[in-house]
């Protein structure tokens, strides 16, 4: 038989031991200690249950964009500090990430001005800026992906390419600059097929990649449960608002502008040997020559 007051005491004391608790880490102790419970169908939620039978002295401050709530024991003290970037110190909604502190980005990459860093107790992820100091010495850098490692995702992405197409995938990933080729070579080839596939399957190995991270750092499961789900509610706060960028006029496919543009992406998709069997018209070709030499 469930006991709610049990419950509700036990993830009291979690809450009491940090001046702010993540939502995902209660809920996975809460889940561990109590297998049986089901927070979300049986009170709709963890948030719910406390409103209900935590008291009073539970405060929470609901989370924005997809980001975690936060929990608090109001008798932790005025001055109690709260180790996060973006975590308030009163009851208002948890700020989140400029587009350019991402957590997500910070890590995806190689590029990104920032690094990453894990508290490896609470699960916090936060992210420093080049020019600023390290925060406090307990928390853990996290390296980024490398070039190298995004390489090694597409390449392993060609097993999912149908043989018939999997050469001009290969060809792509021996470019240097392949990255912009290869996810210009995924929106348009075959009408896209492999676009879909790709983005997925290119999310679950960088989920991977971070949980390498993580157990080489020596985080625990539980900790890198709670900083992996931080980061992919960064990835879905980076994501455009479609409200608030309304799409432009469709363009007619026979207007020349949009034929120009298709030609220049599918110029940029080809390979070198492709563009050579390219046939174009002798006089184009010669002005183009002629306004370069000139240039």
């Amino acid at each position: 038989m469930i006991n709610e007051e049990e419950i509700a005491h036990f993830i009291i004391e979690r809450i009491k031991e940090t001046p702010a608790t993540l939502g995902a880490q209660l809920g996975a102790v809460a889940n561990a200690r109590f297998p049986g419970v089901n927070f979300r169908l049986s009170y709709g939620g963890l948030r719910e249950f406390l409103k209900k039978f935590g008291g009073p002295e539970i405060e929470i401050v609901r989370g924005q964009a997809g980001m975690d709530d936060i929990y608090r024991w109001r008798g932790a003290g005025a001055g109690a500090e709260v180790p996060s970037v973006g975590v308030p110190k009163t009851e208002t909604p948890v700020a989140t990430f400029p587009r350019y502190e991402m957590p997500w980005r910070i890590f995806t990459v190689p590029e990104s001005h920032g690094r990453l860093y894990i508290h490896p107790e609470s699960g916090i992820v936060q992210v420093v800026q080049d020019d600023d100091a390290a925060p406090e010495a307990l928390f853990i850098e996290v390296p980024k992906l490398t070039k190298e490692e995004h390489r090694q995702i597409a390449t392993d992405f060609l097993l999912q390419i149908d043989l018939d197409d999997r050469g001009r995938f290969q060809e792509t990933l021996q470019a240097e600059d392949f990255w912009q080729k290869w996810f210009t070579t995924t929106r348009i080839w075959a009408g896209g097929k492999y676009l879909r596939p790709w983005l997925a399957y290119r999310f679950d190995r960088i989920c991977d990649f971070f949980r390498q991270r993580l157990d080489a750092l020596g985080i625990s499961d539980s900790v890198a449960a709670i900083c992996l789900e931080r980061l992919k509610q960064s990835k879905a706060a980076d994501r455009p608002n479609p409200v608030a960028k309304k799409r432009p006029p469709p363009i007619s496919p026979t207007s020349d502008e949009s034929l120009r543009n298709i030609a220049r992406v599918a110029l940029n998709a080809m390979s070198e040997e492709e563009l050579r069997r390219l046939w174009l018209p002798l006089g184009v070709v010669a002005d183009a020559v002629r306004r370069r030499d000139t240039q």
